[in-house]
């Protein structure tokens, strides 16, 4: 659950970080907030590059500290970030990464047909007692098939906050050293493969067979409920449910499909569900700028956010941390924003200075008022944004509310 009860819209600009000669693609904050993730596009190349960024956010224990004490080596960026770990293992665009939320592995899925797997060692968020000594690693390849692009990638069953109760629990959790959960991949032929990250070999496809007819661009898991989401590039999402830990493909079992009219043959680009709410909401960004709250009880869309562009770049939306805010890029370089519950256009601060390409992702902090975003197809810098804590709950928006048709000022 998120620390804040409400999120403050970012006025200040916090940091830039370098990411590659072609941008980024995709980037995210690690569950606890100690690290962002940046999978930047080199010229030959797409490394993961992992930054601390505890001294800016606050009040969060830095990854440069437990990995220094490794002997992990640190270099300082030029702008100021840390940068712990340049994880080089992908050669084409990685569309989606994703963290435990131990932090102890990191999962990748790229355009060069493969899913990896990285063993982060001694920047995982864990006690010294169970912590590894070793830098960041691979752990395993899925190779999907040649000229199969990875568009989505998840860990299955990942509930390892869970696991430190007492210290019974905590000596079985260091004997298995932190066992890695299985993965969940969806890629251009389809189908969802399920992967075994010890022996790096498929478990086979979810339902047994190619069961979308696009492709399938983002995969969403529901610990709560034990739901599996996925989207496709025809804009249909398939429901399974999860029976057992999921450790096996026999495990899953298709339950319906959610097709709604507004997104009919427009590709999902993400999803995401809502992070607070006990009746299941999931936020689709879908091209042709469609963007929609979906109640996943009914199938149906209930609340629609206009204003960001979304034709042909591949665009993500997210929840603020608490649910109350919905933030996206946009193919015209700026960032939106919009209250969750009135779908109100919120103006964001004149800081937010427009780009010059689009803005591909955004991430939230998951605890701190700092979001980040990224550009992709110029060397444009991930940038920071940060506000101040409010002094009270009734100064929480820091930004005047627009009508759902007016433009937001970058």
């Amino acid at each position: 659950p998120c620390s804040l009860q409400f999120c403050v819209i970012p006025d200040k600009l916090l940091c830039r970080i370098d990411a590659g000669a072609c941008g980024a693609l995709t980037i995210q904050f690690s569950p606890k907030g100690r690290m962002l993730a940046v999978a930047a596009v080199e010229s030959l190349f797409c490394p993961i590059r992992l930054y601390d960024v505890t001294s800016f956010v606050g009040n969060v224990p830095s990854a440069a500290t437990a990995a220094a004490s490794f002997g992990v080596r640190i270099d300082q960026d030029a702008k100021g970030a840390i940068l712990l770990a340049d994880l080089d293992g992908h050669h084409d665009i990685i569309y989606d990464i994703c963290f435990t939320t131990d932090e102890r592995f990191l999962l990748s899925a790229s355009a060069d047909g493969l899913a990896k797997v990285w063993d982060l060692g001694a920047l995982a968020a864990l006690s010294d007692f169970i912590r590894p000594k070793y830098a960041p690693q691979i752990l395993c390849i899925f190779q999907v098939g040649i000229s199969q692009k990875v568009y989505a990638a998840t860990f299955v069953d990942d509930k390892t906050d869970c696991i430190l109760q007492d210290v019974a629990q905590a000596t079985r959790r260091l004997n298995h050293h932190s066992k890695c959960p299985f993965v969940l991949t969806g890629s251009c032929h389809g189908a969802i493969s399920h992967w075994n990250p010890q022996t790096c070999a498929s478990g086979g496809l979810l339902g047994g067979r190619q069961e979308h007819l696009g492709h399938v661009n983002c995969i969403e898991v529901d610990w709560h409920s034990d739901r599996v989401y996925s989207g496709d590039s025809l804009g249909v999402i398939i429901v399974w449910r999860k029976d057992g830990n999921g450790d096996s493909v026999d495990h899953f079992c298709k339950i319906r499909n959610i097709e709604v009219p507004e997104l009919n043959c427009r590709p999902i680009l993400s999803m995401q569900l809502h992070p607070t709410l006990r009746r299941a909401h999931l936020l689709v960004q879908a091209g042709i700028s469609t963007l929609r709250l979906l109640d996943l009880s009914t199938g149906r869309a209930v609340s629609c956010f206009k204003g960001n562009l979304v034709t042909s770049a591949l665009i993500r939306a997210q929840f603020s941390p608490e649910g109350k805010i919905v933030i996206a890029g946009s193919e015209d370089g700026r960032i939106y924003a919009w209250d969750s519950k009135s779908c109100a256009s919120l103006a964001l601060p004149a800081v937010h200075a427009q780009c010059n390409a689009p803005i591909c992702d955004v991430s939230w902090h998951p605890t701190q008022h700092v979001i980040a975003y990224t550009c992709y197809c110029t060397d444009h810098p991930v940038l920071l944004y940060s506000a101040e804590r409010p002094k009270s709950v009734g100064d929480h928006r820091k930004a005047p509310l627009l009508s759902s048709t007016e433009s937001v000022a970058g």
